[in-house]
Parts: C-alpha cells; structure tokens; sequence
C-alpha cells in the first residue's frame, strides 16, 4: 500500500486465473492492445485502493447470490470496454468484494458479455464470495 491507499486489494485465485484467460484469449496475437489491457485492469487496481465505489456509469452495487450476503461487505460490478475488441467479447466486466471493516477489496471474476451474458454461475459465485468473506 502506499500512502494515498485507503484499501489493499487481494485478488482471489479466481480473478488471476480469469486474468490470464482473457489476456490469452483475446490478446494473443494482438500485443499493443494486450499492453493497454494490462495498463488498464492494473490502473483499475490502483483505483479500487483509494476508491472502490465508483461512479454509476463505470460500476454499481451488484445483487447477491442467493445466501450469501453478509453485514460489512458491498458487492460490485464493474463495466469497460476492453481494448481492440468489438462486439460483445469487448464488454468487460469486473466483479469485486468492498470488505468495509477491514478496508480489502477481493477483486473475484474478470470476464466479458459475450462470455457470461449478465455474471458467472450463481453457485460458482457464491462459493467464491464465501471464500473471500471467510478469510477474516
């Protein structure tokens, strides 16, 4: 964390393996917008640590998976456009837990529209979430 930082950021497992996937799926052969990929979803993660809780056209609060919502933790959903690609693969998505009390953000699941039309499985998402929330 450096100074200006009001949150660390623990990215799950999940979110890495996601990571990775895109970038080889769709930034294989395409290595300026790979770049600018990578520059991207890193300054997200500098954002998220002085200000998780972003305006209503970049991100919002995202509606729990049945059963797993607790006290002292935000679920959020961010929305941007992923460098070089068009269509509905070039719809980012940006799913992340704000654990207020302890002033962590748990980036969960980077994804596009044309991979998962609104989120990722509800069950798959909350055994996530659950995950995050239990390393208290």
């Amino acid at each position: 964390m450096t100074g200006s930082d009001v949150y660390q950021t623990k990215p799950l497992s999940n979110f890495e393996t996601s990571y990775r996937k895109l970038v080889k799926k769709h930034y294989r052969k395409n290595h300026q917008a790979r770049e600018e990929f990578i520059d991207l979803v890193g300054g997200f993660l500098r954002l998220m640590r002085s200000s998780p809780r972003l305006p209503h056209a970049v991100g919002h609060l995202e509606p729990w998976p049945p059963g797993t919502a607790e006290k002292g933790f935000e679920l959020w959903k961010m929305h941007f456009d992923m460098p070089g690609i068009k269509g509905a693969a070039g719809e980012g998505r940006l799913v992340y837990l704000i654990a207020e009390e302890e002033r962590i953000v748990y980036p969960i699941w980077i994804y596009t529209h044309d991979e998962f039309d609104k989120r990722p499985p509800e069950r798959e998402m909350g055994r996530l979430l659950k995950s995050a929330m239990n390393r208290q």
